[in-house]
């Protein structure tokens, strides 16, 4: 990977390919808004795969104001969802909820919460801790232009390479250009660091839409957060889900596996994930979970299989050799060294499925869903 070890490996920036030109603050923070349900929206990028993807925003209306997953990933982008709370009404920001410490979805609070400063800003201490620590180069955005402009000019170089296929020239051409629009939204600096702290359990309650507030475990990372809305059974999960293109880097894929059997027995009905479009069944969670365990159990097994998950990767590509290399990059081979670097990898059990749940979560089918969508996820 071409980008400093310092902003891939935890940073998970932010790329929105967008049009300068582009006058509409949705459209230019590289999303299409929708109603997942009445009182649900979304904030969703519209493209399937960004080399470094931009994190969805949920927004659950309750009866006195608004309850946010997820905050954005620069300043920029924290006022754009800012505006669009706005648009949705004329009421506060009551609490801010962030899944996880990764860039593209913590950079955006502090211009949140400058618009709305008695919000509440809740997390996991973990989530907390990374912050401090991970975020500290978005401190200095005169910094970080320099080494993002690196960054592009090396895309920009491999976009020219002839022993590269069309689609991996157009994808890294347009990934250089990303990189130099994601350097402009760093117009102000600040990081906001959460104050409320869910150990377990935190419910957000309201006569009209209750929220729970979830930590299931490790996951993709250890402090990730999911925020359930009981009546809708709408779970918005982070990066607990992502598509297309799923990321394993530093995970514990026994404890993550276990979180996905969770959530595909709670039966939701829509889980939004933390990229790509919301999702009507659990059959791609039960898939993610299916492919944890298979790399668990191959990797500790008597033949160490490391070149096993390669059947994974050509199921999420799809063929599409621009697919295929990040698919390697950002899931088989941080998976595979995951699973190696468990002390007690050899000795614990992954928590697999159960089959009559997979196969009745992957028949499930909510006729309302864009069918694009649904084929993107499945």
């Amino acid at each position: 990977m071409l980008l400093p070890a310092a902003l891939a490996s935890g940073l998970a920036l932010l790329f929105p390919g967008l049009a300068a030109a582009d006058a509409d603050p949705i459209r230019a923070y590289g999303h299409e808004i929708r109603e997942v349900t009445p009182g649900i929206h979304v904030m969703a990028q519209r493209e399937p795969f960004h080399v470094q993807p931009l994190g969805n925003v949920t927004i659950f209306r309750q009866s006195d104001g608004f309850v946010v997953v997820d905050a954005g990933g620069t300043p920029a982008a924290g006022r754009q969802v800012a505006d669009a709370l706005q648009r949705l009404g004329p009421a506060p920001l009551k609490a801010l909820v962030i899944t996880h410490w990764h860039a593209d979805h913590a950079l955006g609070a502090a211009q949140l919460l400058a618009r709305w400063p008695r919000a509440r800003l809740i997390a996991t201490r973990h989530t907390h801790d990374q912050m401090r620590e991970g975020l500290a180069p978005f401190r200095e955005p005169s910094r970080l232009a320099g080494k993002l402009a690196t960054v592009a000019d090396n895309y920009r170089t491999l976009a020219a390479d002839p022993g590269l296929s069309p689609a991996e020239r157009r994808g890294h051409a347009r990934t250089a250009d990303e990189v130099a629009h994601y350097a402009t939204q760093f117009d102000e600096a600040g990081i906001r660091l959460p104050t409320e702290f869910v150990e377990d359990r935190l419910e957000l309650d309201d006569p009209v839409r209750p929220l729970s507030v979830l930590h299931p475990g490790p996951a993709n990372t250890p402090g990730d957060l999911v925020v359930l809305s009981p009546r809708d059974r709408v779970v918005a999960v982070g990066d607990i889900v992502v598509a297309p293109l799923p990321f394993a880097f530093d995970v514990d894929p026994v404890s993550w596996a276990g979180v996905l059997a969770g959530l595909v027995e709670d039966r939701p009905r829509v889980v939004i994930p933390g990229h790509g479009a919301p999702m009507r069944d659990t059959a791609y969670a039960s898939r993610l979970a299916g492919w944890l365990c298979d790399a668990h159990d191959r990797i500790t097994g008597a033949s160490g299989d490391r070149a096993a998950l390669e059947d994974q990767v050509e199921t999420i590509a799809g063929g599409d050799p621009w697919l295929r290399r990040w698919a390697r990059a950002y899931w088989a081979e941080p998976l595979a060294k995951s699973v190696r670097d468990q002390a007690d990898a050899s000795a614990r059990s992954c928590p697999r499925v159960r089959g009559a749940i997979a196969r009745e979560s992957a028949g499930r089918h909510d006729a309302n869903e864009a069918p694009e969508a649904t084929a993107r996820n499945r």
